[in-house]
């Protein structure tokens, strides 16, 4: 299994900070391949109508706050993620364990396929403030060794 640090965004007028961490066994991985060949052939049908993406109901995604889990990674890590919107984890870090020190309870998690990529969508509990994920291109989810 590895586990995926993404960033997080919002609606520009909410104050968030957060981070998430999603899990991708290898179960995933061929489920994820399936929804994007899925999604391919739906946009490249002859409707006249332009798809933007697919959701899919997913629990699997863990959000947290920014600060916590950035204590819990090296100096090496932080750099790393400092530059870029998603960071594959190494096997000795347990991301949702870090996520969960203080983590955010959410609802109407879904998976959404895109065409550039897997990203995944929810809104706080109780809230109308939707939280995405940063986009993970296919090719990301492809080239795991699970």
């Amino acid at each position: 299994m590895t586990q995926i640090l993404l960033r997080v965004s919002s609606d520009p007028d909410v104050d968030v900070d957060l981070v998430a961490v999603i899990e991708i066994n290898k179960e995933e991985q061929k489920l994820i391949a399936s929804r994007e060949m899925l999604f391919e052939q739906a946009k490249n049908s002859e409707d006249e109508h332009e798809l933007y993406g697919m959701s899919y109901w997913h629990y699997g995604c863990h959000y947290g706050d920014t600060a916590t889990v950035l204590e819990g990674l090296s100096v090496d890590l932080k750099e790393a993620f400092d530059s870029e919107e998603f960071l594959v984890l190494p096997s000795e870090i347990n991301g949702v364990a870090l996520v969960e020190k203080n983590s955010e309870r959410t609802e109407t998690d879904r998976m959404q396929c895109e065409a550039g990529g897997i990203r995944w969508l929810c809104y706080l509990k109780h809230t109308d403030t939707e939280l995405r994920t940063a986009l993970i291109p296919y090719n990301t989810i492809r080239e795991l060794k699970l």
